[in-house]
């Protein structure tokens, strides 16, 4: 037993005599057991954060110099999406809103055949503007070979290479062929305003009166606002000799459209053929402050004011005309001319 309790105590005093490694910071209070320990955790993390904040400085100081350098404009590029390769080939849709195609047609004016007589400009015929339509849904696919891109045409675009065929016949004055792509264009897309519109243009052209006011009607149906209509219907009516009906179409033209010059003469010469001269001369002069070198206001102005006796007017004007219808009315020009002459002489 006592072997024992002698091992015990050798033990005990082997462990008392062991000494413990010295600790990594000295602290001036050894006794203060507590504090040290205290002191001892918040020097670890001291110098743990003062090691994490120099990386950080490190880090943007290397940011800040890579940043200061030069990038070559070989190096930046944007990435080229399907669609943009895509849209390379194929040419631009045109813009219904914006893009037209105008059939060039000069008004024909009534002319008697002497010149010392009055001359009578027939009313204006509308500007034919025909416009486009666009694709609004494409399929598009592509072969796994590269630089082979396959169109499938949707409806939409099957119209739009129906519209530029019958608008080409058009131009080239193959009046039926277009009318049958123009009903071609119809029976798949019936809402489709631009072929109506032109169909219309066709049959008031061929003196198909009837069918162009149909036509027309139709258009306004879809779109109530649309000025070409309102002006074609104004001049049907005014051949046909509807002058209230014309007048009222006009009207909506100009409530559409309030700078439309045509609108403005051909009002003119409906008041002129009434009789209410002092309104005719008024939208002549609306047309002149919008374009003042329109010569059908010119002349038009010019007839009133030698029917009134204004001889001095009426030659400032017959020569306005001259001067700018050269191309438009050359063979009205030269018999103006030659009246023109003729109150010269008068006056002297």
């Amino acid at each position: 037993m006592s072997l024992i309790v002698d091992v015990l105590k050798r033990a005990q005093k082997d462990k008392a005599a062991k000494k413990s490694p010295p600790p990594f910071i000295k602290y001036p209070y050894e006794k203060d057991v507590c504090l040290r320990a205290v002191i001892s955790r918040h020097a670890w993390f001291l110098c743990g954060a003062t090691g994490f904040g120099i990386a950080i400085v490190f880090m943007f100081f290397m940011i800040a110099r890579q940043g200061e350098k030069p990038v070559p404009m070989a190096s930046v590029s944007k990435p080229v999406t399907y669609s943009q390769k895509f849209s390379a080939i194929l040419p631009e849709s045109p813009n219904p809103q914006k893009i037209s195609a105008v059939l060039p047609e000069v008004p024909n004016p009534q002319e008697k055949s002497a010149p010392e007589k009055k001359e009578k400009i027939r009313i204006i015929e509308p500007e034919k503007k025909i416009t486009a339509p666009s694709p609004k849904d494409e399929k598009m696919k592509s072969e796994s070979l590269p630089g082979k891109i396959l169109l499938e045409k949707s409806p939409s675009h099957k119209v739009r290479d129906l519209f530029y065929i019958a608008l080409s016949q058009q131009k080239q004055g193959e009046k039926e062929k277009a009318i049958k792509g123009y009903k071609k264009i119809i029976k798949i897309d019936s809402m489709n305003v631009e072929a109506h519109t032109n169909l219309g243009v066709i049959y008031k052209d061929m003196g198909k009166l009837g069918q162009a006011v149909k036509e027309f009607q139709t258009v306004l149906s879809m779109n109530p606002r649309h000025e070409n209509a309102h002006n074609n219907l104004g001049v049907i009516f005014y051949v046909q000799g509807n002058l209230k009906t014309a007048i009222q179409e006009f009207r909506q033209v100009l409530d559409i459209n309030p700078r439309n010059k045509e609108a403005y003469i051909n009002l003119g010469v409906i008041y002129k053929k009434k009789n209410q001269m002092s309104k005719a001369k008024r939208m002549f002069e609306n047309a002149l402050s919008i374009d003042l070198h329109s010569p059908e206001a010119h002349y038009n102005i010019g007839l009133i004011s030698e029917e009134k006796g204004d001889i001095k007017e009426a030659i400032s004007c017959y020569q306005k005309f001259i001067d700018l219808s050269g191309r438009t009315y050359p063979e009205l020009a030269a018999k103006v001319k030659k009246r023109l002459g003729i109150l010269s002489q008068s006056q002297k």
